[in-house]
């Protein structure tokens, strides 16, 4: 059976034989904590339990690996059309100047003009820090804790992705990041879809009219709309595609225009049921990344307060990021509420 409310990326790989690859988060075991003792033996958290100088050794050695191969088991659905790059500053400015129209004609003899470049439009993206401390107590691992300490560390893991694949759409469904007259309440149908569409590729800079010539190639969108997007964007035949009285609206012709025009969709229940966005993958929202997830461990030692006042150990995990619109002409974004209509 088809998972409806999950994250989703469905490679459209065929259009004309409207084959797809669907890749969809698989349930992640969580591994046993281990470590080797010294005399080469493999232990197990709980048998450490019962020489206490042990267990902080086998925390160090254990957790580490869990958290980020939990990490990087985790879906993140956004990375199929997020652009991320590395940043060393807590702001990151980007400038966009307007671009030349049409060049003028130089009449024979004459001087060529002089065109002086103007700027269209900044953004600035502030990088923030992200992150938490799991507290592991003497009596957690004491008294065979052990499946907690494992469940504790995972979801701290998923918790993290969770973070950036919340940072990520909220930049996408916030309808005040669109300045350009490309988002709406706009139903998910033929004729929504072609009017995502219009909305990109008329894009023109805003002073010189140039066309920016774009091509939209991903579909993100709500849960609700996958059955419907899997049908518009790969039916061979179309049959009065949203209209009520089954009238084509697209020509006389029966042919789907719409097969093989988006490459990819991504389905995500961070966007409303009925929400959607036409974009070009990595181009409109930028992710920057100054500190990859970081695990870092206070232990057990004399002078560790945590240890000594309440016999803990701390682990801190934290990353730095910032997500941002860095140029929202490349997306189309429809806040619709209501269900698609593909007749």
């Amino acid at each position: 059976m088809t998972e409806l409310n999950i994250s989703k990326l469905i490679e459209v790989v065929d259009p004309v034989a409207g084959d797809f690859r669907e890749v969809t988060p698989d349930p992640v075991p969580v591994p046993p904590l281990r470590m080797q003792a010294h005399n080469g033996r493999t232990m197990t958290l709980h048998e450490a339990a019962l020489a206490t100088t042990q267990f902080p050794q086998l925390l160090r050695q254990g957790l580490r690996p869990l958290l980020f191969s939990q990490y990087e088991m985790e879906m993140r659905s956004s990375d199929a059309w997020i652009d991320e790059q590395r940043s060393n500053s807590q702001f990151e400015t980007g400038i966009e100047a307007n671009t030349l129209g049409t060049m003028p004609i130089v009449p024979e003899g004459a001087p060529y003009p002089r065109i002086q470049a103007t700027l269209d439009r900044s953004v600035q993206i502030e990088n923030k820090k992200y992150g938490a401390i799991l507290p592991i107590t003497w009596e957690m691992v004491r008294y065979d804790r052990v499946g907690i300490i494992r469940d504790l560390i995972a979801d701290r893991a998923a918790a993290m992705v969770h973070t950036e694949e919340e940072q990520a759409y909220a930049v996408m469904t916030t309808t005040g990041n669109y300045t350009n007259s490309n988002t709406g309440t706009v139903t998910f149908s033929a004729v929504g879809l072609d009017t995502g569409l219009k909305a990109i590729r008329t894009q023109t800079d805003s002073k010189s009219g140039r066309k920016y010539n774009l091509r939209p190639d991903t579909l993100v969108c709500g849960v609700g709309n996958e059955l419907a997007a899997k049908q518009l964007l790969a039916s061979p035949f179309v049959g009065g595609m949203g209209d009520k009285d089954a009238t084509v609206k697209h020509g006389t012709g029966t042919t789907n225009p719409f097969r093989g025009l988006i490459r990819q969709i991504v389905v995500s229940p961070w966007l409303g049921q009925y929400e959607w966005c036409l974009t070009v993958a990595g181009k409109g929202i930028r992710k920057f990344v100054v500190e990859d997830l970081e695990l870092l461990e206070q232990d057990a030692a004399a002078n560790r307060y945590a240890y000594i006042n309440e016999d803990s150990l701390l682990y801190r995990v934290r990353k730095v990021m910032g997500f941002g619109m860095w140029n929202d002409k490349f997306m189309y974004f429809s806040d619709s509420t209501t269900a698609p209509t593909i007749t």
